[in-house]
């Protein structure tokens, strides 16, 4: 996502909820899409970050969240879809806003954390980025699970995500809920335990945006890939503290810069192998596990294993990815990509 973060399942076997159609009934409540809600109940720095609009409570456990995507976001740099990175954060934002909004989490008193996350993309040709404003609404369906005191200790949902009212993705996820005390603790005692065994991170030269799929040279996050005797791809993950829109006020590396890393190397190595250009491809489909908390200032590695390349599939899949970033040899997050050619 050094303390090792609470027990979780793992994201590719964990137990499915059951997924439910809140769009197209009539006694779903009307969602507000004029302003967005405030900052803190989806930690970011900045309001112009923030994409999550509106919520409400439909059911004991279910939900709907609006949110709005932007024609022009920082990460709006393919012109015909939405990009990857910049769904992931919307679905990061509902995931934190119905824990603070709608299970008395307390924005003082616990930390919420994004453990798990599922994202796929069920119709690429909905993520066209149109000339206006694009709402989305996800219907959520979520399963909290207390201690023996009657506190929520983590939230699992999923999600369908519609985009100006077409079914574009779904998605799973599972937030842990920690007392900021005991998050302190844990952090303080990991944080040193790594910083006295590792080395400091030294200025990496990011790859050319080109080779990872990237237009703006601010939006790599990954050095020039390099391959091992195995056949895998691997780089040192490029952080950036300063980034106008990927990095919050925290302590660690957050999961969306490993994320992007992972999928930056894994579309550098599939259009190396097809013999593409980067930007002709797309990840459209990510399981991911923050296992551990990455920290601030200290090598970081991103490992990609391609297989089943399939240049001939129909729909425009083209093959998977397995990723892995680690500091100091210790796995902080895993994930399996799916990578496409753009339309």
């Amino acid at each position: 996502m050094t303390i090792k973060a609470p027990p979780a399942a793992s994201a590719l076997s964990a137990e499915p909820i059951p997924s439910i159609d809140l769009v197209a009934d009539s006694s779903t409540p009307s969602l507000r899409f004029d302003a967005t809600v405030p900052r803190q109940l989806v930690r970011r720095v900045s309001v112009a970050d923030v994409l999550v609009t509106d919520s409400a409570r439909t059911g004991s456990d279910t939900f709907v969240v609006a949110a709005q995507l932007r024609p022009r976001h920082q990460f709006g740099e393919n012109e015909q879809t939405y990009d990857f990175l910049l769904l992931e954060e919307m679905y990061r934002q509902a995931a934190l806003l119905l824990g603070y909004r709608h299970y008395d989490v307390s924005l003082d008193l616990q930390s919420a954390i994004l453990r798990t996350m599922k994202l796929h993309i069920a119709d690429l040709d909905a993520m066209r980025v149109s000339s206006r404003r694009t709402e989305a609404v996800l219907s959520v369906s979520a399963r909290p699970r207390r201690n023996i005191a009657g506190r929520i200790q983590s939230v699992a949902f999923n999600a369908d995500i519609r985009l100006d009212g077409r079914l574009a993705l779904d998605g799973e996820g599972q937030l842990f809920l920690l007392p900021k005390n005991v998050y302190e603790r844990m952090r303080r005692r990991s944080g040193e335990a790594k910083y006295a065994a590792l080395p400091p991170a030294p200025d990496h030269t990011p790859a050319p945006a080109s080779v990872v799929g990237r237009q703006r040279a601010r939006n790599v996050v990954i050095t020039p890939p390099v391959l091992d005797g195995a056949g895998r791809a691997s780089a040192e993950l490029v952080v950036d503290p300063n980034h106008p829109c990927m990095f919050g006020q925290l302590d660690h590396i957050p999961g969306n810069i490993q994320m992007e890393g992972g999928r930056q190397l894994a579309v550098a190595e599939v259009a190396r192998r097809l013999g593409l250009p980067a930007d002709q491809l797309a990840v459209v489909g990510a399981v991911a596990e923050f296992v551990d908390y990455a920290e601030l200032g200290l090598p970081s590695r991103v490992t990609v294993e391609v297989d089943d390349l399939r240049p001939d599939a129909p729909n425009g899949a083209v093959g998977s990815a397995s990723v892995q970033v680690s500091q100091g040899g210790d796995t902080v997050s895993r994930a399996e990509l799916q990578v496409a050619t753009r339309l």
